[in-house]
């Protein structure tokens, strides 16, 4: 490695020296600004490349693991020669050193020509935030009906543009190679990914900004805004898109120092890592509400109100109630088929599958995270899985009836 290249370690790719170094792609997590790689160790970090060309890297789990490759090793007590000494052939590409830059101004001009999104959007529908989606700006759809954001970050002390967001009708479920991933992935981030964030069109002073809400995605703070009822002309709605980085902090800090005692709401994830974004975010604006949602999120919250046909807000109580109700159908069913008319056993099976299964399967995935109502849900299934199995009994009987 000559001079040169020594001189200039901190604008070699860091992705690539660690993929040499017995790291490998988070494919899942991998977007073209943003690399993830990690270790069979547990080592798991996030690359970015400055306009200044620096590659800059941080530990999504520790605020204090950051920086560039000198960090990076001191961090770890390791030589950054000895990694280098494993990526001889690495060189610094000038065409990469823009690439940044160009990749940003590119995104915005894509997203200016978009249309705005309409309310018959069908993603918009599916997250029951048709409606509500009108009432703030510049929220946009491309030709493929997905639904895309304006992502913001912190430049010369002024919030910019940076990228959009691209929330998929149809999540990508295979990688190139047709191979499935463990999750399907439903967001696409274009250009720098920054802050998303969405206001009233109406809302054109920031000190008029009463309510800021922060979520994980900017579904989430919109079905936050909807349950609660927010004013529109006075709420900011804020999504991190399932991370909190140096950018995101950047942008509420500046948001913080601006506006007048405003009501901050983070409305992370009820899991572990919802509750470390709020301690992150807390970090930087330690006035801030926690709220929880009663499932993962709150478009979890928004879809399971209208499934089950219950008020927001709505306790754990009435859901197991709504669910106790369906098992209480089931459970009668189950004891009585065998003595029912072959007309009676049809028309209940016949409206069980169109309606209670169908509801089952539509809320079975989003109680994940409540063990009461999950359990509930275990045991309506069995039944279901009972009743199927004595149908298919009688059928048998019957079959063998007729042969003889």
């Amino acid at each position: 490695m000559d001079k040169n290249v020594k001189q200039d370690i901190k604008k070699l790719p860091l992705d690539r020296i660690l993929i040499n170094n017995g790291y490998y792609y988070d494919k899942e997590k991998t977007s073209q600004n943003y690399k993830v790689v990690k270790n069979d160790n547990g080592d798991k970090i996030i690359i970015s490349k400055a306009q200044s060309g620096d590659y800059l890297y941080f530990n999504p789990n520790d605020d204090s693991d950051k920086g560039n490759i000198y960090n990076f090793c001191k961090n770890r007590g390791v030589q950054h020669q000895d990694l280098l000494n494993s990526s001889k052939n690495i060189e610094i590409n000038q065409e990469d050193k823009n690439h940044i830059g160009v990749s940003k101004n590119k995104s915005i001009d894509e997203f200016k020509e978009f249309q705005a999104i309409n309310k018959d959007n069908l993603l918009a529908i599916r997250r029951n935030i048709d409606d509500e989606l009108q009432k703030y700006a510049n929220v946009k759809k491309d030709n493929k009906n997905n639904m895309l954001i304006p992502s913001f970050s912190l430049s010369n002390n002024m919030i910019t543009q940076v990228g959009y967001t691209s929330y998929l009708i149809n999540p990508i479920t295979k990688d190139k190679n047709g191979n499935d991933y463990a999750k399907p992935i439903k967001q696409l981030c274009y250009g720098s990914k920054g802050l998303e964030i969405l206001k009233s069109p109406n809302l054109s002073k920031i000190d008029n900004i009463k309510t800021v809400v922060i979520t994980e995605s900017i579904i989430d703070s919109i079905s936050y805004a909807k349950i609660n009822k927010l004013d529109p002309n006075t709420t900011l709605l804020c999504g991190t898109n399932g991370q909190v980085t140096k950018a995101h902090k950047e942008v509420l800090e500046w948001i913080n120092n601006k506006i007048k005692e405003p009501l901050y709401i983070l409305g992370f994830d009820s899991d572990d890592k919802g509750v470390q974004y709020d301690r992150q975010i807390k970090q930087v604006i330690p006035q801030a509400q926690i709220k929880k949602s009663v499932f993962k999120d709150f478009n979890d919250d928004l879809v399971m109100a209208k499934k089950l046909k219950i008020d927001y807000p709505y306790s754990n109580k009435e859901v197991l109630q709504r669910i106790q109700e369906l098992d209480k159908k089931a459970v009668n069913l189950n004891k009585n088929i065998e003595r029912m008319s072959k007309a009676d056993r049809d028309k209940h099976i016949e409206d069980m599958k169109n309606s209670d299964v169908m509801l089952y399967k539509e809320i079975k995935s989003k109680a994940l995270y409540n063990k009461q109502i999950s359990y509930a849900l275990e045991r309506l299934e069995k039944n279901y899985i009972d009743i199927n199995e004595k149908m298919a009994k009688l059928e048998n009987k019957k079959e063998i009836s007729r042969s003889r």
